[in-house]
């Protein structure tokens, strides 16, 4: 089913459509200040490919998600190599690329549990359980990850992006109550958190089209994920 909320090509740029996170840049062994340097700056990449995603704006996002992965995997630095299969993983997914996106972001979430980085983990399994719900035939396996990591410290923009996911797989199970409370829940912690992309992809499974057609608009979004319900 096409999403609710079509996009029209848009020449504006966002500032940012979801939370962002600062990646660290410490390592076992103390990193030459020319280390550091190579880390930030694929750091910066890296978010900058992210909003490139969340805008729809893939090709662009690809390479840019894989010239940071070269960087970063050159200097060793593995948690950014992980972040980075992650980000291409969920780019993969966006794509209708399912079985590319399934390895990257269990190779991802493999890496972070190896490195004991919860909070990136956690973040993983939030995306994986969105793979599940745009494979369209995985509802129940969606709600299994999200029950994993709602409640246990997500980014707000995460979460709200977790509980739209819970949204989606009730939906597709035929629950439609439980959906609808889903998709609230999703949306006060969005509009808590300003975090204005997920409160607008949102508003698009309640019914909310115009106010959701503009924030995207505003934020310079050409394409959103489609969900099928």
């Amino acid at each position: 089913m096409t999403s609710a909320v079509s996009r029209s090509r848009s020449t504006r740029s966002s500032a940012t459509c979801s939370g962002r996170r600062t990646c660290s840049t410490t390592s076992a062994s103390r990193p030459t200040t020319r280390d550091v340097g190579t880390r930030r700056s694929s750091a910066t990449t890296g978010n900058i490919a992210e909003i490139l995603s969340d805008q729809g704006r893939f090709d662009e996002a690809r390479s840019l998600f894989e010239s940071a992965k070269e960087t970063v995997t050159g200097a060793g630095a593995r948690l950014l190599e992980h972040v980075a299969e992650s980000n291409l993983g969920r780019l993969a997914a966006r794509e209708g690329r399912f079985d590319e996106a399934e390895a990257a972001l269990e190779g991802a979430l493999a890496g972070f549990e190896e490195l004991d980085a919860a909070s990136f983990a956690l973040e993983t399994r939030a995306r994986l359980a969105e793979l599940d719900v745009l494979r369209g035939d995985r509802p129940e396996s969606a709600l299994g990850r999200a029950q994993l990591s709602l409640g246990k410290g997500l980014a707000p923009a995460v979460e709200a992006m977790l509980q739209r996911v819970r949204g989606y797989a009730l939906r597709q199970s035929g629950d439609e109550e439980r959906a609808r409370a889903a998709f609230e829940e999703s949306l006060l912690v969005a509009r808590t958190a300003d975090a204005e992309y997920e409160v607008a992809l949102t508003l698009a499974t309640l019914g909310g089209t115009e106010e959701a057609s503009e924030i995207l608009d505003r934020l310079g979004v050409v394409a959103v994920p489609d969900v099928p319900i």
